[in-house]
């Protein structure tokens, strides 16, 4: 009886024994095949990586500014497409002048161009910010040679967003002035119709025009049209006059 017991307690100590060598197995060989598709992986990057090192090397030992650019130099912080499909900073630029640059990535000459606008950088994580002083304002949005002495100042600086900076804000502060004119002149004529409707309304109201037509009260709904020969059409900004009706004027 105790011989059974010790066979059985053996037998099962063996079967656990074996299985958790086979879960172990399995786990280990389930690691190993991900290990091996990591290294695939990895492996196929690198040769992709060196590929691509090897052709940029190949085509840009000795590349060639085009016509009419120059060299970044840092001046503008644009980022555009590169021959490995990453966005890198312009290598090559070329200002037009109406607060735009024509940007290349500079790795081959066949390069497509990126038209993009110019902003002065801004960094506001380095220290405060100081506010424009008055004077500097007074001549940012002066005309004639006070304007153009801070354009040349600021061109001398061999920064092209700089200058391209001053020249817009110039140009939106010459827009603005324009519309404010505009305003002003609409905000006078609105005031002309606001005093014209008052004096209607003043000379109805003491006439009792309101109070002979009490009974269109509540009648918004409307739809018959009055005959053209009953009352007369006329522009009061015009000096024509249309009247109708049997005896009027032709």
């Amino acid at each position: 009886m105790e011989d059974n017991n010790f066979t059985n307690t053996a037998h099962a100590i063996a079967y656990g024994l074996i299985t958790t060598v086979q879960q172990c197995t399995a786990i280990t060989d389930q690691r190993l095949t991900e290990a091996c598709r990591c290294i695939n992986q990895l492996t196929g990057t690198v040769h992709s990586h060196e590929s691509e090192i090897c052709c940029l090397r190949n085509g840009n030992r000795n590349p060639k500014m085009p016509p009419k650019f120059e060299h970044n130099r840092g001046w503008v912080d644009i980022q555009v497409s590169s021959h490995s499909g990453k966005n890198v900073i312009a290598r090559w630029i070329r200002v037009m002048g109406n607060s735009e640059v024509v940007a290349r990535a500079g790795e081959h000459t066949n390069k497509p161009e990126y038209m993009v606008s110019l902003y002065l950088p801004s960094d506001y994580s380095q220290q405060p910010t100081s506010t424009l002083p008055q004077w500097f304002i007074e001549l940012l949005q002066a005309r004639g040679g006070p304007y153009h002495t801070l354009a040349e100042a600021a061109h001398s600086l061999k920064h092209p967003t700089t200058y391209t900076e001053v020249e817009c804000y110039s140009c939106h502060h010459q827009c603005c002035a324009e519309l404010e004119v505009d305003q002003w002149a609409i905000v006078a004529k609105i005031e002309r119709e606001d005093k014209a409707l008052q004096g209607i309304k003043h000379r109805m109201e003491a006439y009792g025009l309101h109070e002979q037509l009490a009974q269109l009260e509540g009648r918004m709904d409307i739809c018959r049209k009055l005959p053209m020969h009953n009352y007369a059409l006329c522009c009061p900004n015009s000096c024509c006059y249309h009247h109708g009706g049997p005896g009027g004027p032709p």
